[in-house]
């Protein structure tokens, strides 16, 4: 029984080695890393607990080393169980302040204002972002160059790369000298 524990221990060490030196943060590789953890804490408590009953003969060992690792891997569990819960009901992303990206969005040239923002995670480093933007009456062309600096903005400092954003246009009186109004494929002024 010993041998055996003892050779799944260090096939769970290997594994759990290129599993922690992986650069991606993912919540599956995480939670592969937490199984693979429990499954060397158990190897490494049943040759424990039968060094233990061997030499003292004490049979309390075994349900002890249980519940104490049977409490580790619910306390090193509970992260990912919370952050699970966070990407099925598209809660904010970790690390994310909804204000700061508001205020960053606020800041892109063409953005009067932006309201109804959502951002939520699509996986545990995929996030996702709708809203509608406030612009100017402008032309589509001038619209999708805001939009393309909407996006880089937003994947740039805060690694969101879905999008959907819609555009609501700040009213444009006929009165008014130099106002955009689009018809058909061309725009032209009023006069």
């Amino acid at each position: 029984m010993m041998a055996v524990a003892g050779l799944g221990l260090l096939l769970n060490g290997g594994i759990m080695w290129g599993l922690r030196t992986a650069k991606n943060n993912d919540l599956n590789v995480r939670s592969a890393f937490v199984h693979m953890l429990g499954d060397a804490l158990g190897s490494v408590a049943i040759i424990a607990g039968a060094i233990v009953i061997r030499y003292t003969g004490w049979q309390r060992i075994d349900p002890a080393l249980s519940v104490g690792i049977a409490i580790l891997i619910i306390w090193s569990a509970w992260d990912i169980v919370h952050e699970s819960l966070n990407i099925l009901l598209e809660g904010l992303p970790r690390g994310l302040d909804l204000q700061s990206v508001i205020s960053n969005m606020r800041e892109v040239s063409g953005v009067l204002d932006v309201h109804d923002v959502h951002i939520w995670s699509l996986g545990s480093s995929t996030h996702a972002l709708s809203c509608h933007a406030l612009i100017e009456d402008v032309p589509p062309s001038a619209s999708d160059r805001i939009l393309q600096s909407l996006n880089n903005m937003l994947c740039e400092k805060f690694s969101i790369r879905h999008t959907t954003v819609q555009f609501e246009h700040v009213g444009c009186p006929l009165s008014e000298i130099g106002c955009v109004i689009p018809t058909g494929s061309h725009a032209h002024h009023q006069h």
